[in-house]
């Protein structure tokens, strides 16, 4: 089983999850399963969401090493400010796979598996929600 999240970068919230029961593309999962995103949106993505960009998004990947040579320093703090950035999407991940279902091999139903997914998503929404009110208090 593959699943696919769409996180807010300011609250590190879970937007949209997305599933998919047999192999599939990154890109088509994005754009079979999720809400498309607003025209103009910074999407920070891997290499296999490339295609995002003629759907309207703003896409930012990191530039990879030419051969033979080094990264420019540009280039080089560039890749470390993204890195920085996408740290919090990694950081939502493991959140997710706090939980055993989706951190090893999901021995279920598949058809039940979207239903817990968005389950420990909520669940996950909610903790994240009571850290954030404990905080400002």
């Amino acid at each position: 089983m593959k699943f696919q999240v769409v996180i807010d970068e300011a609250t590190t919230r879970l937007l949209q999850v997305a599933v998919a029961s047999s192999y599939q593309h990154d890109i088509t999962l994005a754009r079979q399963q999720t809400t498309p995103l607003p025209l103009g949106s910074l999407c920070l993505v891997d290499s296999g969401y490339q295609g995002l960009g003629l759907d309207g998004c703003r896409v930012v990947w990191p530039f990879k090493k030419p051969r033979q040579r080094e990264l420019e320093p540009e280039q080089k703090a560039f890749n470390q400010h993204l890195a920085q950035v996408r740290v919090k999407v990694e950081h939502a991940i493991r959140r997710l796979k706090v939980f055993r279902l989706l951190k090893g091999i999901y021995r279920g139903r598949r058809r039940g598996f979207e239903r817990r997914l968005m389950l420990i998503a909520g669940l996950v929404n909610r903790n994240l929600e009571g850290q954030l009110l404990s905080q400002e208090v």
